[in-house]
């Protein structure tokens, strides 16, 4: 969520004005104009866009896109069209109607802002991130003050666009902990441009390491800046301070890329990856019983929690990105979005609570009555997606069950201990398995007994026949279970599922347990207690039973399998004190990823999950907050066991 802020737009000259600062979004003398002029032509784009195969621009004042919708009409028109990210901080998002209204003085635009304005997300804190152009355009929208969410972003920038409301009426987003943000992100040579001649301006960028001249400025303004990064004396990193170095990552010679795993998980990683020019091969186990694509259905609707964390970020990105996902859209369902019931007094206050603390717009959230109704909430068909994700993707069926070092990369072996292929760089995403893997592959000896403790959960899901007398309500219903919208089956009827139970499993099974008269009544009743619907046995076509994998604190494991020795080694510190500062970073298996853990929300995760793994592997810019990186790592939980200990392990 967001603190919210007012800034009511006024209009002038048919300009959009801040009321909170009196400074207009763009020129008087030409919004568009001004934009080319100042920063496009200032921070030489066209120049990058013939020397590099990925642009990175950052920005400090979205505002209402104008240089972001310029930008990207001048890539359309460049014969090079490299990949190119766009990043923006905005601590006022404006609404689509404002966007709208904005954007309607540049006809030429048009195309672009109902495109942009399609895509909008809701105002909660953090990374949106956003793909255009079949994913060659990527906008990361950071929500929130630019010093605070530029100090969370790991990125390599190539071009600064200095913009927001002039100096002198907002004199905060022009300070030394901004520049100092810029410079940690900033590639060698990294170009700059703003609008402002502003002397502690010139004099804050100069003295965090940018070259800077004044050069004629457009329309009424005389002058304007420009420059350029200087090269740093010492190598940089991206990632900043606040991460523990337990926690950092670094990218991987990613020629060949072998994921194992080709269920949701899997899948959006070797997409994310697909658009970035990677070569990906995937593996899937044929005798695998967790497989996202025998799933009969699912909902995509997010965790909701009070207060401001990265946790509570995290839930509120992972659904806004899931939700817009070209994979679910497509998706054609006769009801879209999902309702949020209330059963209790208390149930009924914590859902009025959480509409009025996020304050989504009514395209993303709307209080209906006692009940809240996400309009891009979806119920899928994993039957229908994971077919369609797998289409244009190499996959291999065949068992993974170790890994192991070779020549600077990766062997992957089958149970026989057979070599059945070579790559630079592996991800694992094959649920429970990815445990085992982990386990036969023993990669330090001793300390190969150390790995991600991924927990196996079992669920029953109910299928039931669209046509019963009882599914008035067509929409779908969240509670303490869920009840889909109809979804088709493979007869041409529609069905719904009702879901799930819950059971925590001592160990890793080979298969599911069988499904059970007893769960199927628990679902029902938990039904019939929470939305009133009632089921009979009769129209009840079938149970599915399957396995999640989880994780001890309910977040998945994303990110980079240190060296478990040099982990426990480098780590001591913390068992003295969980804040002491370790003498260096630990040690990676390079070229090696996880992503597991997803339990009951893979396909609201792994969308986003899968865009953060990839951008590790090839040094993109991360599209969550480096806060998240210790709260997501795989290394977590030993982590926790250490500061525990107070002693060695």
């Amino acid at each position: 969520m967001m603190e919210k802020k007012s800034n009511q737009l006024i209009w002038r000259e048919g300009v959009p004005v801040s009321s909170k600062f009196d400074d207009p979004y763009y020129s008087l003398d030409g919004g568009l104009a001004e934009s080319r002029y100042v920063f496009y032509q200032g921070a030489h784009i066209q120049e990058l866009f013939r020397n590099s195969d990925h642009v990175v621009i950052g920005e400090t004042g979205f505002g209402t896109g104008l240089n972001f919708l310029a930008t990207w009409q001048a890539w359309l028109s460049d014969n090079d069209k490299p990949r190119m990210t766009f990043i923006s901080a905005e601590a006022y998002p404006l609404s689509v109607s404002d966007l709208k209204k904005a954007h309607s003085a540049f006809p030429e635009l048009a195309e672009f802002s109902e495109t942009l304005c399609a895509k909008w997300p809701p105002p909660s804190s953090g990374i949106h991130s956003i793909s255009f152009e079949n994913g060659t355009i990527t906008l990361l929208l950071l929500f929130g003050d630019a010093t605070d969410v530029f100090s969370k972003l790991s990125a390599k920038v190539d071009a600064w666009y200095l913009d927001g409301f002039a100096p002198a009426k907002n004199p905060n987003m022009w300070t030394d902990e901004l520049f100092k943000q810029m410079a940690r992100l900033s590639k060698p040579h990294a170009t700059v441009a703003t609008f402002t001649a502003a002397g502690f301006v010139r004099r804050g960028l100069i003295a965090n390491g940018f070259s800077i001249q004044k050069t004629p400025g457009f329309g009424r303004k005389r002058e304007r800046l420009v420059g350029k990064y200087k090269s740093p004396d010492s190598k940089q990193t991206q990632i900043p301070p606040s991460v523990p170095q337990w926690a950092r990552y670094e990218p991987s010679n990613h020629k060949t890329v072998a994921i194992i795993g080709a269920g949701i998980g899997g899948l959006m990683v070797a997409h994310a990856l697909k658009k970035r020019g990677v070569d990906v091969l995937l593996f899937k186990d044929p005798a695998s019983g967790n497989t996202s694509e025998k799933l009969p259905a699912a909902i995509l609707a997010p965790k909701f929690i009070m207060g401001a964390s990265p946790e509570q970020r995290f839930y509120s990105m992972a659904f806004a990105f899931a939700a817009q996902h070209a994979a679910y859209i497509d998706e054609k369902h006769s009801v879209q979005g999902i309702r949020f019931v209330a059963k209790t007094l208390e149930d009924k206050a914590r859902l009025k609570k959480i509409a009025a603390l996020y304050q989504w717009p009514d395209n993303w959230m709307a209080l209906d009555g006692e009940h809240i109704v996400l309009p891009k909430g979806h119920s899928l068909n994993p039957r229908a997606i994971i077919p369609k994700l797998s289409e244009d993707l190499r996959i291999e069926t065949h068992p993974i069950q170790k890994i192991q070092h070779s020549n600077g990369g990766w062997q992957l072996l089958d149970p026989s201990n057979n070599l059945i292929i070579e790559a630079d760089t592996v991800v694992l995403a094959a649920g429970l398995d990815s445990h085992n893997i982990l386990k036969q592959s023993n990669l330090e000896g001793v300390y190969g007994k150390r790995h991600p403790e991924l927990r196996a959960n079992a669920g029953q899901m109910e299928i039931v026949a669209n046509n019963s007398a009882s599914l008035a309500s067509q929409m779908a219903i969240s509670f303490d279970g869920y009840l889909t919208a109809p979804l088709p089956s493979d007869d041409e009827n529609s069905f719904r599922g009702i879901g799930s139970t819950y059971e925590r499993l001592e160990a890793i099974p080979n298969a599911p347990p069988p499904s059970t008269m007893h769960k199927r009544q628990e679902i029902l009743q938990n039904l019939y207690d929470n939305t009133g619907i009632r089921i009979k046995n009769t129209d009840v076509a079938n149970s599915w039973t399957g396995l999640r994998a989880t994780v001890f604190d309910h977040l998945p494991f994303a990110g980079p399998i240190p060296q478990w020795g040099d982990l426990i080694e480098v780590c001591q510190p913390l068992t003295l004190d969980a804040k002491n500062r370790l003498h260096r970073d630990v040690k990676l298996h390079a070229g090696l990823y996880m992503l597991a853990g997803l339990g009951s929300k893979g396909f609201q995760y792994a969308p986003i999950l899968g865009e953060y793994i990839a951008a590790m592997i090839t040094d993109d810019p991360l599209p969550l907050p480096t806060d998240l990186m210790a709260r997501l790592h795989p290394a977590r939980g030993i982590i926790r066991e250490l500061v525990r200990s107070n002693k060695n392990l």
